[in-house]
Protein backbone atom coordinates (compact mmCIF):
# COMPACT_ATOMS: atom_id res chain seq x y z
CA UNK A 1 0.00 0.00 0.00
CA UNK A 2 2.77 2.43 0.92
CA UNK A 3 4.61 1.62 -2.30
CA UNK A 4 1.50 2.36 -4.37
CA UNK A 5 1.05 5.73 -2.68
CA UNK A 6 4.71 6.57 -3.24
CA UNK A 7 4.37 5.73 -6.93
CA UNK A 8 1.25 7.90 -7.25
CA UNK A 9 2.90 10.90 -5.57
CA UNK A 10 6.12 10.51 -7.55
CA UNK A 11 4.22 10.26 -10.79
CA UNK A 12 2.13 13.31 -9.98
CA UNK A 13 5.13 15.39 -8.94
CA UNK A 14 7.51 14.42 -11.70
CA UNK A 15 5.32 14.01 -14.76
CA UNK A 16 1.90 15.59 -14.27
CA UNK A 17 3.02 19.16 -14.88
CA UNK A 18 5.03 18.07 -17.96
CA UNK A 19 2.19 16.25 -19.65
CA UNK A 20 1.28 18.30 -22.72
CA UNK A 21 -1.61 16.01 -23.69
CA UNK A 22 -3.84 17.18 -20.82
CA UNK A 23 -4.36 20.79 -21.73
CA UNK A 24 -7.81 20.88 -20.14
CA UNK A 25 -6.43 19.69 -16.85
CA UNK A 26 -3.59 22.18 -16.96
CA UNK A 27 -6.08 24.97 -17.44
CA UNK A 28 -8.17 23.77 -14.56
CA UNK A 29 -5.38 22.99 -12.07
CA UNK A 30 -2.29 25.15 -11.66
CA UNK A 31 1.11 23.76 -10.75
CA UNK A 32 0.80 25.43 -7.35
CA UNK A 33 -2.42 23.54 -6.70
CA UNK A 34 -0.78 20.25 -7.65
CA UNK A 35 2.10 20.92 -5.26
CA UNK A 36 -0.36 21.78 -2.52
CA UNK A 37 -2.22 18.51 -3.11
CA UNK A 38 1.01 16.49 -3.04
CA UNK A 39 2.09 18.24 0.16
CA UNK A 40 -1.29 17.50 1.74
CA UNK A 41 -1.18 13.81 0.75
CA UNK A 42 2.34 13.45 2.16
CA UNK A 43 1.37 15.07 5.47
CA UNK A 44 -1.73 12.91 5.85
CA UNK A 45 0.13 9.68 5.06
CA UNK A 46 3.07 10.38 7.36
CA UNK A 47 0.72 11.42 10.17
CA UNK A 48 -1.01 8.03 10.17
CA UNK A 49 -0.17 5.97 13.25
CA UNK A 50 0.76 2.93 11.11
CA UNK A 51 3.16 4.86 8.89
CA UNK A 52 6.77 3.72 9.18
CA UNK A 53 9.58 5.73 7.65
CA UNK A 54 11.78 3.84 5.19
CA UNK A 55 15.07 4.77 3.57
CA UNK A 56 13.32 5.17 0.22
CA UNK A 57 11.15 7.93 1.75
CA UNK A 58 14.21 10.11 2.25
CA UNK A 59 14.23 10.90 -1.46
CA UNK A 60 11.34 13.29 -0.72
CA UNK A 61 13.56 15.57 1.37
CA UNK A 62 14.37 17.68 -1.69
CA UNK A 63 10.66 17.96 -2.43
CA UNK A 64 10.04 19.06 1.16
CA UNK A 65 12.69 21.76 0.80
CA UNK A 66 11.08 22.91 -2.43
CA UNK A 67 7.68 23.11 -0.72
CA UNK A 68 9.20 25.10 2.15
CA UNK A 69 9.96 27.87 -0.33
CA UNK A 70 6.48 27.84 -1.80
CA UNK A 71 4.43 31.01 -1.63
CA UNK A 72 1.33 28.87 -1.05
CA UNK A 73 0.57 28.80 2.68
CA UNK A 74 -0.98 25.32 2.67
CA UNK A 75 1.86 23.78 0.66
CA UNK A 76 4.37 25.19 3.13
CA UNK A 77 2.42 24.11 6.21
CA UNK A 78 1.81 20.56 5.00
CA UNK A 79 5.50 20.22 4.10
CA UNK A 80 6.47 21.25 7.63
CA UNK A 81 4.12 18.63 9.07
CA UNK A 82 5.64 15.99 6.80
CA UNK A 83 9.16 16.95 7.86
CA UNK A 84 8.20 16.82 11.54
CA UNK A 85 6.75 13.34 10.99
CA UNK A 86 9.98 12.29 9.28
CA UNK A 87 11.97 13.42 12.32
CA UNK A 88 9.56 11.85 14.82
CA UNK A 89 9.33 8.45 13.10
CA UNK A 90 12.92 8.01 11.95
CA UNK A 91 15.38 5.52 13.38
CA UNK A 92 18.72 6.89 14.68
CA UNK A 93 20.48 6.00 11.43
CA UNK A 94 17.75 7.62 9.31
CA UNK A 95 17.75 10.65 11.57
CA UNK A 96 21.48 11.11 11.03
CA UNK A 97 20.97 10.86 7.27
CA UNK A 98 18.27 13.54 7.43
CA UNK A 99 20.38 15.88 9.55
CA UNK A 100 23.49 15.45 7.41
CA UNK A 101 21.61 15.95 4.15
CA UNK A 102 21.51 19.74 4.53
CA UNK A 103 21.51 22.64 7.00
CA UNK A 104 18.01 22.24 8.41
CA UNK A 105 18.40 24.71 11.28
CA UNK A 106 19.10 27.60 8.89
CA UNK A 107 16.27 26.50 6.61
CA UNK A 108 13.76 26.29 9.45
CA UNK A 109 14.79 29.61 11.02
CA UNK A 110 14.00 31.34 7.75
CA UNK A 111 10.38 30.29 8.29
CA UNK A 112 10.24 31.71 11.82
CA UNK A 113 9.32 35.06 10.27
CA UNK A 114 5.92 33.66 9.25
CA UNK A 115 2.95 35.67 10.50
CA UNK A 116 0.97 32.46 10.99
CA UNK A 117 1.12 30.97 14.49
CA UNK A 118 0.69 27.38 13.30
CA UNK A 119 3.68 27.62 10.97
CA UNK A 120 5.86 29.11 13.70
CA UNK A 121 4.84 26.41 16.16
CA UNK A 122 5.65 23.59 13.74
CA UNK A 123 9.00 25.23 12.94
CA UNK A 124 9.83 25.44 16.66
CA UNK A 125 8.73 21.84 17.17
CA UNK A 126 11.03 20.72 14.33
CA UNK A 127 13.99 22.64 15.78
CA UNK A 128 13.37 21.17 19.22
CA UNK A 129 13.10 17.67 17.75
CA UNK A 130 16.44 18.08 15.99
CA UNK A 131 18.35 19.17 19.10
CA UNK A 132 16.52 16.85 21.52
CA UNK A 133 16.31 13.70 19.36
CA UNK A 134 19.15 11.80 21.04
CA UNK A 135 17.61 12.28 24.47
CA UNK A 136 14.31 10.75 23.37
CA UNK A 137 15.90 7.71 21.74
CA UNK A 138 18.50 6.55 24.25
CA UNK A 139 18.36 3.16 25.94
CA UNK A 140 17.51 2.71 29.59
CA UNK A 141 20.96 1.43 30.57
CA UNK A 142 22.78 4.29 32.33
CA UNK A 143 26.20 3.33 30.97
CA UNK A 144 24.86 3.27 27.43
CA UNK A 145 23.12 6.60 27.99
CA UNK A 146 26.36 8.28 29.05
CA UNK A 147 28.35 6.61 26.25
CA UNK A 148 25.83 7.65 23.61
CA UNK A 149 25.62 11.20 24.94
CA UNK A 150 29.40 11.56 24.85
CA UNK A 151 29.42 10.19 21.31
CA UNK A 152 26.71 12.55 20.04
CA UNK A 153 27.90 15.63 21.98
CA UNK A 154 30.04 17.08 19.13
CA UNK A 155 27.12 16.78 16.71
CA UNK A 156 24.79 18.47 19.17
CA UNK A 157 27.25 21.30 19.77
CA UNK A 158 27.59 21.93 16.02
CA UNK A 159 23.81 22.12 15.66
CA UNK A 160 23.43 24.40 18.69
CA UNK A 161 26.23 26.66 17.49
CA UNK A 162 24.55 26.91 14.10
CA UNK A 163 21.27 27.79 15.81
CA UNK A 164 22.72 30.43 18.13
CA UNK A 165 24.87 32.10 15.47
CA UNK A 166 22.17 32.19 12.81
CA UNK A 167 21.12 35.77 11.91
CA UNK A 168 17.46 34.78 12.34
CA UNK A 169 17.95 33.56 15.93
CA UNK A 170 17.03 36.99 17.42
CA UNK A 171 13.65 36.62 15.69
CA UNK A 172 13.09 33.44 17.70
CA UNK A 173 13.96 35.30 20.91
CA UNK A 174 11.64 38.15 19.94
CA UNK A 175 8.70 35.74 20.09
CA UNK A 176 9.20 35.52 23.87
CA UNK A 177 8.15 39.17 24.22
CA UNK A 178 5.48 39.33 21.53
CA UNK A 179 3.80 35.90 21.67
CA UNK A 180 1.28 34.86 24.31
CA UNK A 181 0.62 31.33 23.07
CA UNK A 182 1.61 28.87 25.82
CA UNK A 183 2.73 26.11 23.45
CA UNK A 184 5.03 28.51 21.60
CA UNK A 185 6.63 29.79 24.79
CA UNK A 186 6.99 26.28 26.20
CA UNK A 187 8.89 24.99 23.16
CA UNK A 188 11.14 28.07 23.06
CA UNK A 189 11.91 27.64 26.78
CA UNK A 190 12.98 24.04 26.13
CA UNK A 191 15.17 25.07 23.19
CA UNK A 192 16.89 27.79 25.23
CA UNK A 193 17.39 25.40 28.16
CA UNK A 194 19.27 22.96 25.90
CA UNK A 195 21.35 25.88 24.56
CA UNK A 196 22.26 27.06 28.07
CA UNK A 197 23.04 23.55 29.30
CA UNK A 198 25.49 22.82 26.52
CA UNK A 199 27.01 25.88 24.84
CA UNK A 200 29.94 27.65 26.59
CA UNK A 201 28.90 30.62 28.71
CA UNK A 202 31.35 32.85 26.82
CA UNK A 203 29.42 32.08 23.65
CA UNK A 204 26.01 32.60 25.24
CA UNK A 205 27.03 36.00 26.62
CA UNK A 206 27.66 37.33 23.13
CA UNK A 207 25.27 40.25 22.75
CA UNK A 208 22.54 38.79 20.51
CA UNK A 209 19.81 41.28 19.73
CA UNK A 210 18.59 43.70 17.12
CA UNK A 211 20.21 47.09 16.73
CA UNK A 212 17.24 48.94 18.23
CA UNK A 213 17.54 47.49 21.73
CA UNK A 214 20.32 47.76 24.29
CA UNK A 215 18.99 44.83 26.30
CA UNK A 216 20.42 41.34 26.12
CA UNK A 217 17.66 39.37 24.39
CA UNK A 218 18.67 35.92 25.61
CA UNK A 219 18.93 36.84 29.30
CA UNK A 220 15.81 39.01 29.04
CA UNK A 221 13.89 36.09 27.53
CA UNK A 222 14.97 33.78 30.36
CA UNK A 223 13.85 36.34 32.94
CA UNK A 224 10.42 36.54 31.30
CA UNK A 225 10.19 32.74 31.42
CA UNK A 226 10.91 32.72 35.17
CA UNK A 227 8.10 35.24 35.70
CA UNK A 228 5.67 33.30 33.50
CA UNK A 229 2.62 31.80 35.19
CA UNK A 230 3.13 28.36 33.61
CA UNK A 231 5.11 26.12 35.99
CA UNK A 232 6.99 24.22 33.25
CA UNK A 233 8.02 27.40 31.42
CA UNK A 234 9.00 28.95 34.75
CA UNK A 235 11.20 25.98 35.66
CA UNK A 236 12.89 25.89 32.23
CA UNK A 237 13.72 29.59 32.50
CA UNK A 238 15.04 29.24 36.05
CA UNK A 239 17.21 26.24 35.12
CA UNK A 240 18.62 28.18 32.15
CA UNK A 241 19.49 31.23 34.27
CA UNK A 242 21.00 28.94 36.88
CA UNK A 243 23.44 27.65 34.26
CA UNK A 244 24.88 31.17 34.01
CA UNK A 245 25.04 31.61 37.78
CA UNK A 246 26.54 28.14 38.31
CA UNK A 247 29.31 28.98 35.88
CA UNK A 248 30.14 32.09 37.90
CA UNK A 249 29.99 30.18 41.19
CA UNK A 250 32.10 27.26 39.89
CA UNK A 251 35.13 29.55 39.56
CA UNK A 252 35.03 30.07 43.35
CA UNK A 253 35.80 33.70 42.73
CA UNK A 254 32.34 35.03 43.57
CA UNK A 255 32.48 37.09 40.39
CA UNK A 256 29.34 39.25 40.31
CA UNK A 257 29.69 40.20 36.64
CA UNK A 258 27.36 37.52 35.24
CA UNK A 259 24.70 38.17 37.90
CA UNK A 260 24.98 41.91 37.24
CA UNK A 261 24.65 41.23 33.52
CA UNK A 262 21.40 39.38 34.21
CA UNK A 263 20.01 42.21 36.33
CA UNK A 264 20.92 44.88 33.79
CA UNK A 265 19.51 42.90 30.86
CA UNK A 266 15.95 44.09 31.55
CA UNK A 267 16.93 47.65 32.37
CA UNK A 268 16.67 50.61 30.02
CA UNK A 269 19.79 52.02 31.63
CA UNK A 270 23.27 50.63 32.00
CA UNK A 271 22.89 50.30 35.76
CA UNK A 272 20.41 48.27 37.73
CA UNK A 273 17.22 50.07 38.75
CA UNK A 274 14.43 49.68 41.28
CA UNK A 275 11.83 46.95 40.68
CA UNK A 276 14.14 45.34 38.16
CA UNK A 277 12.52 42.26 36.62
CA UNK A 278 15.81 40.38 36.83
CA UNK A 279 15.94 40.77 40.61
CA UNK A 280 12.26 39.85 40.90
CA UNK A 281 13.10 36.71 38.91
CA UNK A 282 15.87 35.95 41.42
CA UNK A 283 13.36 36.23 44.27
CA UNK A 284 11.00 33.88 42.43
CA UNK A 285 13.82 31.35 42.04
CA UNK A 286 14.34 31.43 45.82
CA UNK A 287 10.75 31.52 47.10
CA UNK A 288 9.23 29.03 44.64
CA UNK A 289 9.98 25.76 46.42
CA UNK A 290 9.72 23.62 43.29
CA UNK A 291 12.34 25.77 41.57
CA UNK A 292 14.48 26.47 44.62
CA UNK A 293 15.03 22.77 45.40
CA UNK A 294 15.58 21.77 41.76
CA UNK A 295 19.12 20.50 41.23
CA UNK A 296 20.08 20.67 37.56
CA UNK A 297 23.15 18.52 38.17
CA UNK A 298 21.15 15.48 39.29
CA UNK A 299 18.13 15.89 37.01
CA UNK A 300 19.94 17.16 33.93
CA UNK A 301 19.24 15.15 30.80
CA UNK A 302 22.63 16.02 29.29
CA UNK A 303 25.02 14.31 31.68
CA UNK A 304 28.17 15.78 30.15
CA UNK A 305 27.05 19.43 29.99
CA UNK A 306 29.93 21.71 31.01
CA UNK A 307 27.90 24.61 32.35
CA UNK A 308 26.27 22.72 35.23
CA UNK A 309 29.18 20.74 36.65
CA UNK A 310 28.76 20.24 40.41
CA UNK A 311 25.84 22.65 40.46
CA UNK A 312 23.90 23.10 43.72
CA UNK A 313 20.14 23.64 43.80
CA UNK A 314 18.82 26.67 41.97
CA UNK A 315 17.85 28.51 45.17
CA UNK A 316 21.34 28.09 46.63
CA UNK A 317 22.90 29.32 43.39
CA UNK A 318 20.80 32.49 43.45
CA UNK A 319 21.65 33.24 47.11
CA UNK A 320 25.35 32.91 46.25
CA UNK A 321 24.86 35.33 43.35
CA UNK A 322 23.09 37.87 45.58
CA UNK A 323 25.90 37.51 48.12
CA UNK A 324 28.48 38.41 45.47
CA UNK A 325 26.37 41.42 44.42
CA UNK A 326 25.81 42.62 47.98
CA UNK A 327 29.23 44.32 48.07
CA UNK A 328 27.76 46.87 45.64
CA UNK A 329 26.05 49.69 47.57
CA UNK A 330 23.78 50.49 44.61
CA UNK A 331 22.59 46.88 44.53
CA UNK A 332 22.00 46.84 48.31
CA UNK A 333 19.70 49.83 47.98
CA UNK A 334 17.77 48.08 45.22
CA UNK A 335 17.76 44.82 47.20
CA UNK A 336 16.18 46.54 50.21
CA UNK A 337 13.53 48.37 48.18
CA UNK A 338 12.49 45.68 45.67
CA UNK A 339 9.82 43.24 46.87
CA UNK A 340 11.35 43.20 50.37
CA UNK A 341 14.41 41.15 49.44
CA UNK A 342 15.82 41.20 52.98
CA UNK A 343 12.72 39.41 54.34
CA UNK A 344 13.15 36.71 51.71
CA UNK A 345 16.75 36.03 52.78
CA UNK A 346 15.96 36.03 56.51
CA UNK A 347 13.07 33.65 55.95
CA UNK A 348 15.38 31.25 54.10
CA UNK A 349 17.88 31.45 56.99
CA UNK A 350 15.23 30.66 59.58
CA UNK A 351 13.07 28.16 57.68
CA UNK A 352 14.57 27.38 54.29
CA UNK A 353 17.62 26.46 52.26
CA UNK A 354 19.97 28.92 54.00
CA UNK A 355 19.47 27.42 57.44
CA UNK A 356 22.81 26.61 59.16
CA UNK A 357 21.45 23.15 59.88
CA UNK A 358 20.66 22.41 56.22
CA UNK A 359 23.56 24.04 54.41
CA UNK A 360 26.39 25.81 56.21
CA UNK A 361 27.96 27.14 53.01
CA UNK A 362 24.75 28.83 51.82
CA UNK A 363 24.10 30.05 55.38
CA UNK A 364 27.50 31.75 55.26
CA UNK A 365 26.59 33.38 51.91
CA UNK A 366 23.34 34.64 53.46
CA UNK A 367 25.30 35.96 56.46
CA UNK A 368 27.46 37.94 54.05
CA UNK A 369 24.32 39.54 52.64
CA UNK A 370 23.16 40.58 56.13
CA UNK A 371 26.59 41.95 56.95
CA UNK A 372 26.70 44.07 53.81
CA UNK A 373 23.18 45.36 54.45
CA UNK A 374 23.96 46.55 57.99
CA UNK A 375 27.08 48.42 56.86
CA UNK A 376 24.85 51.30 55.79
CA UNK A 377 23.33 53.09 58.83
CA UNK A 378 20.27 53.95 56.75
CA UNK A 379 19.38 50.26 56.62
CA UNK A 380 19.45 49.70 60.39
CA UNK A 381 15.74 50.04 61.07
CA UNK A 382 14.94 47.76 58.18
CA UNK A 383 17.64 45.43 59.42
CA UNK A 384 16.09 45.14 62.87
CA UNK A 385 12.51 44.74 61.63
CA UNK A 386 12.99 41.70 59.39
CA UNK A 387 13.79 38.98 61.94
CA UNK A 388 17.51 39.58 61.50
CA UNK A 389 18.20 39.21 65.23
CA UNK A 390 16.75 35.70 65.11
CA UNK A 391 19.07 34.95 62.23
CA UNK A 392 22.09 36.23 64.16
CA UNK A 393 21.26 33.99 67.10
CA UNK A 394 20.94 31.03 64.72
CA UNK A 395 24.40 31.76 63.34
CA UNK A 396 25.95 32.17 66.77
CA UNK A 397 24.48 28.83 67.94
CA UNK A 398 25.89 27.06 64.89
CA UNK A 399 28.94 24.81 65.27
CA UNK A 400 30.40 26.13 62.02
CA UNK A 401 33.57 28.15 62.45
CA UNK A 402 32.75 30.05 59.28
CA UNK A 403 29.45 31.26 60.67
CA UNK A 404 31.23 32.76 63.67
CA UNK A 405 32.20 35.39 61.14
CA UNK A 406 28.74 36.82 61.76
CA UNK A 407 30.14 38.32 64.98
CA UNK A 408 31.65 41.01 62.75
CA UNK A 409 28.16 41.85 61.58
CA UNK A 410 26.96 42.15 65.20
CA UNK A 411 29.91 44.34 66.17
CA UNK A 412 29.34 46.69 63.27
CA UNK A 413 25.72 47.01 64.31
CA UNK A 414 26.68 47.73 67.94
CA UNK A 415 28.89 50.60 66.80
CA UNK A 416 25.67 52.48 66.07
CA UNK A 417 24.71 53.56 69.60
CA UNK A 418 21.31 54.73 68.40
CA UNK A 419 20.24 51.12 67.83
CA UNK A 420 21.90 49.34 70.78
CA UNK A 421 18.88 49.49 73.09
CA UNK A 422 16.42 48.43 70.39
CA UNK A 423 18.58 45.48 69.38
CA UNK A 424 19.13 44.30 72.95
CA UNK A 425 15.38 44.44 73.64
CA UNK A 426 14.65 42.35 70.55
CA UNK A 427 17.29 39.77 71.49
CA UNK A 428 15.93 39.48 75.05
CA UNK A 429 12.40 38.98 73.71
CA UNK A 430 13.64 36.28 71.34
CA UNK A 431 15.48 34.45 74.13
CA UNK A 432 12.39 34.47 76.34
CA UNK A 433 10.30 33.07 73.47
CA UNK A 434 12.85 30.31 72.94
CA UNK A 435 12.67 29.38 76.64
Amino acid sequence: MDVMVHIIISSTLNTNHLNHNTDNHNKEYSLSSVHSLISLIASRITSHKKFKLNNMDLCYLNTIIYHFSSSNFYTQTYALITFLNFLSKSTPSMFNKIILSRSWISTLLCLIKSTNLSVRNIVLKCIFKIIDYDNDNLTENKENILRNKLKTKPKLLRILDELFCNPHFPLLLELVFTEKNEFTLNVISKILLILCENLPITTLLIHRNDNKSKNDQLLSALIEFVLNSNSEIKLNGAASLSCFLSHSDSTNSNDPNIALRILSSRSSQNSIDNNNRGLIAFYEMITNKEISSYNINNKNRYLNANNISKAPSIGCTVISAISSLSHNSVFIKQFINTKNGLSIITNEILNGIASPINNEYIAFEAAQILRNVCRNPKNMMKFLKDNVCECLLNFIKSNSSQLKFIDICVNELLLNEKYIVLMMIKIIIIIFKMD
